[in-house]
């Protein structure tokens, strides 16, 4: 199934049993990127999520990537993920503040697990130099 990239229309979206669609199988958020696939029909594409197939209205994705921003509990306050628009080789990702500990690292590696090839990203912010913002990276 040859996929291109797309991302979720909001605020929530939700992809179907490829069979029975009617049936919701997993529930996604503005913004989430898709691997859309081949048309079922006119109001349906197949979609890749992890290494299953499920359905989902053509209405319910778009062409465009969303200002994305996660925060995180990262110990002592927040770190904070942040993904600018645009399309995928356009895209930058960017980490504020990572914390301590290793909340930060194990998310990160959590999020950006599907990514075929190693992934870097386009900058680091410590907002300022207390052990607190930047031990974590």
């Amino acid at each position: 199934m040859p996929t291109t990239i797309k991302y979720a229309r909001g605020p929530v979206v939700y992809l179907y049993d490829r069979q029975n669609r009617k049936t919701k199988k997993k529930e996604l958020l503005w913004g989430d990127w898709l691997r859309v696939g081949d048309s079922i029909n006119t109001k349906w594409s197949e979609v890749k999520w992890g290494n299953q197939t499920f359905a989902i209205k053509k209405e319910d994705y778009q062409d465009e990537r969303l200002c994305e921003m996660i925060f995180l509990d990262v110990g002592q306050g927040d770190g904070c993920i942040l993904t600018t628009p645009g399309s995928p080789s356009e895209e930058k990702v960017m980490i504020i503040d990572a914390g301590v500990g290793d909340n930060m690292s194990r998310y990160l590696k959590w999020r950006f697990r599907d990514f075929r090839q190693k992934f870097t990203f386009h900058a680091a912010v410590i907002t300022h130099p207390d052990t607190d913002h930047y031990r974590g990276f």
